[in-house]
């Protein structure tokens, strides 16, 4: 099965919330109340989104942490990356390739091909992309 993280998943919701207030600062906890996702898991998503200038933080007793860019500016690529890195279908997807079958398998090269489609969609969908239906039913179209 192909899927997300839960953290990177966690990641969305945070997100969402954030862009639903973009405005307003909001602490670790805040978010975790709001949210539902248990305080030191909120923590650990919301560094991992400030060390890739996801988020902006800012210190002190008002502080708190606020979107660094508009949510039609987020791509879903980028969040998941955040949080686990880039998105790898399979062992020789990963930028650090430690497979053993390398040399002896010739699906490498089609792995990689599917990897990159996938990792196109994901970055032509937004945050903002997915609080609006009309976006998805778009793809939806035969």
């Amino acid at each position: 099965m192909i899927k997300i993280s839960r953290l990177a998943d966690y990641s969305f919701i945070i997100l969402s919330y954030l862009a639903a207030y973009p405005n307003q600062l909001y602490s670790a906890a805040a978010l975790a109340e709001r949210t539902g996702i248990v305080l030191p898991t909120v923590s650990k998503i919301l560094k991992l989104l400030n060390d890739s200038q996801i988020i902006q933080s800012s210190r002190g007793s008002n502080g708190g942490y606020l979107l660094a860019k508009e949510a039609g500016q987020l791509n879903l690529a980028e969040i998941i990356g955040a949080v686990d890195g880039k998105p790898a279908l399979t062992e020789c997807c990963q930028i650090e390739n430690n497979c053993i079958h390398d040399m002896h398998c010739n699906l490498r090269s089609h792995w990689q091909f599917i990897n990159k489609i996938i990792n196109q969609v994901l970055s032509q969908f937004t945050l903002a992309d997915l609080k609006d239906p009309a976006v998805i039913d778009q793809w939806r179209r035969p």
